[in-house]
């Protein structure tokens, strides 16, 4: 298991509530599963949010908002809201549904809200 920097520079060995070996291997499931019945977006929305939870992408899968390191569980927390928030918004796409729903599924994971892994 690899350990990444968190905000502080300390090391960080969860994301949200979830060890990394955990979202890890949630990362490279989300993104191999072929036998998935779900559109491309939400899988877009659910492999970005992981990434950006393990600091591999820049910016908030639905806020696009930026942290350093690892995001805690605040920042994570944020995103699911914005999510929620999206979701509830009737002039949103269904791409833009799919991708957010992927998202708000793979955060809401990392913070405990669910066991059902993305």
């Amino acid at each position: 298991m690899s350990a990444l920097r968190g905000a502080r520079e300390e090391t960080v060995d969860h994301i949200g509530v979830r060890p990394l070996a955990e979202v890890e291997l949630a990362l490279r499931e989300v993104v191999t599963d072929s036998s998935r019945r779900r559109s491309d977006p939400f899988i877009e929305g659910a492999s970005q949010a992981l990434r950006w939870a393990m600091a591999r992408e820049g910016s908030g899968p639905v806020t696009g908002a930026r942290v350093y390191g690892v995001p805690g569980l605040e920042a994570l927390t944020a995103e699911v809201d914005a999510s929620a928030v999206q979701l509830d918004d009737p002039s949103c796409s269904d791409d833009a549904k799919a991708y957010t729903s992927g998202a708000h599924d793979a955060l809401a994971w990392l913070c405990g809200h669910t066991d059902r892994q993305p």
